[in-house]
């Protein structure tokens, strides 16, 4: 599983980089490269994370579709749980001041 996610990485982040820069030309928000180049930076630490956690449950002999255990568990939420939080502060430190 691990390797199957870092494989896809290759795919993934570059089309995401490409939909941002696309997004850009037509939101102001995302307009910035500064924004952009963050937010393609979390989704590579984002996407560590998580095939660090699917190696983790590789290694532990855990199945795919049925993890065991509320460490893992408990991982992939404190994951997802920063990864969005990340996103959040990344978003509203790019919009700009009210007048």
């Amino acid at each position: 599983m691990p390797h199957f996610l870092g494989m896809h990485a290759l795919q993934l982040l570059p089309i995401a980089a490409i939909l941002l820069e696309l997004l850009g030309r037509r939101v102001p928000l995302f307009a910035d490269g500064r924004l952009r180049f963050s937010l393609i930076a979390l989704a590579t630490a984002s996407y560590a994370a998580i095939v660090g956690l699917a190696t983790w449950q590789a290694l532990a002999g855990q199945s795919v579709v049925r993890p065991e255990g509320v460490i893992l568990l408990t991982g992939l939420g404190a994951a997802v749980a920063a990864i969005l939080l990340a996103v959040a502060l990344v978003l509203r430190a790019a919009r700009p001041a009210r007048a």
